[in-house]
């Protein structure tokens, strides 16, 4: 008990005087779907639908799984009883999602060569729990529940492509992802990837400590460092500590207001569209260009959202989308993106909608 308040106290300390640095300076100075996936059938185009429009609406289960009848006793195919498996043993999971009968041979090459060797699974064995989820080809002996299953996992680790190794804490939360097979290729390599992503995990435990005990911008700055930190797919668990980010800095003094703004907006859209609330999913987007303290850059962007989810959920009329078009573009039209809503606003404006192409002389 003593050590641990000794901890404490000295991780206040140290907070204290990064404030009172920090306090100084500001009074001085105010994570695609792969063209190359072999798609067939329903399956291939329900998880690259799945795929997209994680991508689209939020940087957002179980996969049922049938994997290779040879695999080694040490893999597991059943992601609950994985879970139940590191609560007991105190491990992290490593989740391997592979195709081996649809990616050109990939994931069953590595497994052969790495995943499944001996060397590899007695290194890997000691700290994680070790369960592979192979997406099968044919799904005629997949019940419709399992592929349920298999769909919500999907889309919660946001699975572009395989092979992809997935870590995940006890509670399946992930805090890494490697996709780059050249990483994968060897057991050696795989380990400096994994080690950096295990090191990347005890500094955001050290955040976690020093945003419990800090507040004000310094919170900010710990908030966003803990955001960079943390991998893509486990970001959302965080949305907590982002929701305060306004109140603590309403003057966007850290310069990270918009960025969040507009990551909480991402995430309320996927709310609003899984609860049918297709106005309320746009007006995400159109509340933000009214905060004066968002850079050109991050309203234009909220004007090109709108413009999709009206789109996408023909909640607007074509004038409509084109106003939100151009009032994209007019927000920052030097942008690296301004070109490429240009041409969109272009090819719709050149499209007839159903009623215009009715109309007689068109």
């Amino acid at each position: 008990m003593d050590e641990m308040n000794q901890e404490v106290n000295e991780t206040q300390e140290q907070v204290k005087a990064e404030e009172t640095v920090e306090q100084e300076n500001i009074s001085s100075e105010e994570n695609t779907v792969s063209a190359e996936k072999k798609a067939k059938g329903k399956k291939g185009i329900l998880i690259a639908v799945i795929s997209v429009l994680v991508a689209a609406v939020i940087g957002c289960g179980i996969w049922f799984l049938v994997t290779n009848a040879t695999a080694s006793k040490s893999w597991i195919n059943d992601f609950e009883a994985a879970k139940t498996a590191a609560e007991k043993g105190k491990k992290s999971i490593m989740l391997l999602f592979s195709g081996d009968e649809w990616d050109d041979n990939t994931s069953k090459n590595l497994k052969e060569s790495v995943f499944y060797t001996d060397a590899f699974i007695k290194k890997a064995g000691k700290r994680f729990v070790l369960v592979n989820l192979d997406i099968p080809l044919d799904e005629d002996g997949v019940s419709e529940k399992e592929l349920e299953k298999l769909y919500v996992l999907a889309a919660t680790y946001a699975l572009e492509r395989t092979p992809t190794l997935v870590l995940l804490d006890k509670d399946g939360a992930s805090y890494g992802t490697i996709t780059d097979t050249q990483v994968m290729a060897t057991t050696d390599e795989l380990f400096k990837a994994v080690d950096l992503i295990e090191s990347n995990k005890k500094k955001i435990a050290s955040l976690t400590k020093k945003i419990a005990v800090s507040k004000g911008i310094q919170k900010v700055k710990y908030i966003d460092e803990m955001f960079e930190a943390t991998d893509v797919n486990g970001r959302e668990s965080m949305i907590d500590y982002i929701r305060e980010i306004p109140e603590l800095d309403p003057s966007n003094k850290t310069g990270v207001l918009g960025k969040y703004m507009l990551f909480l907006a991402y995430f309320d859209v996927a709310s609003h569209l899984q609860n049918n609330q297709p106005q309320e999913a746009v007006n995400c987007f159109l509340n933000l260009t009214k905060i004066e303290t968002l850079t050109a850059e991050e309203k234009q962007q909220a004007y090109y959202m709108a413009a999709y989810l009206s789109a996408y959920t023909s909640q607007g009329s074509k004038e409509l989308i084109l106003d939100y078009l151009k009032k994209a573009i007019d927000m920052a039209p030097d942008s690296e993106v301004s070109e490429s809503i240009r041409q969109t606003y272009n090819y719709i404006e050149q499209t007839p909608t159903e009623n215009e192409a009715t109309e007689p002389g068109l």
